[in-house]
């Protein structure tokens, strides 16, 4: 399905209702973060100790057993930097600046792509990076007062295993990304037509741990 983006400027009026979702046994299947999210490629870039991408990620270790790009990409969406790197199958680095640190003897910014040819460790078909190689993303990641009260609909039917941080009444789509966006933290939403349930997360990658099979229920990721 073709992600739809739209701007949130209806003024509603809401008042915030508490509610409790009843636990029910839906067979899990799992999420592929490939499927979630374009992302804009960089290049394939030389690494050095300096580090291009300064921030490393070390949820679980270093080597997380379900890398790939995109959730490389959202955790440094997540901790607010605009470029995300892979490196050798299963590392994740992040940073706002891969020109910063190139090895002065490399005589471009970024190598050919046979340079980056290892398999992700968590998606055999994506590349991330290599031995040294850091295969480069942009996060898309807007400063909070530059940003827009933006969303896109990643999956129909379908709802996140991770507990909400908040669960609201709402009576429609808009009403819900209102909520999310007068948050400070809400990055990804949840709505159900059925019950009426709006459910707010505070992260991004939190697409990436799973879905349950469920009708009449969509996510959301704020822009």
């Amino acid at each position: 399905m073709k992600p739809v983006n739209k701007t949130v400027d209806e003024d509603v009026e809401s008042s915030e209702v508490m509610v409790n979702i009843t636990n029910t046994q839906i067979p899990k299947i799992k999420l592929v973060c490939s499927g979630s999210r374009s992302s804009v490629y960089v290049g394939c870039f030389v690494d050095t100790y300096t580090r291009v991408l300064p921030h490393q990620y070390e949820l679980n270790g270093s080597d997380h057993p379900d890398m790939e790009n995109n959730r490389c990409l959202l955790y440094c969406k997540d901790q607010g930097y605009k470029y995300a790197g892979t490196q050798k199958k299963a590392e994740c680095y992040c940073g706002d600046d891969p020109y910063q640190y190139v090895a002065a003897s490399i005589s471009d910014y970024y190598l050919m792509e046979y340079d980056c040819n290892q398999e992700c460790l968590g998606d055999s078909n994506q590349i991330c990076g290599g031995g040294w190689r850091l295969s480069v993303y942009e996060t898309g990641f807007v400063p909070l007062e530059q940003a827009q009260t933006r969303y896109t609909l990643l999956f129909s039917n379908k709802i996140l295993t991770a507990p909400a941080n908040q669960i609201l009444i709402s009576r429609n789509i808009l009403e819900c990304a209102r909520y999310c966006s007068t948050s400070v933290n809400c990055k990804v939403f949840v709505t159900s037509t059925e019950t009426g349930h709006c459910s707010l997360y505070n992260s991004f990658e939190i697409v990436c741990e799973g879905i349950e099979h469920i009708q009449d229920f969509k996510v959301y990721l704020m822009e």
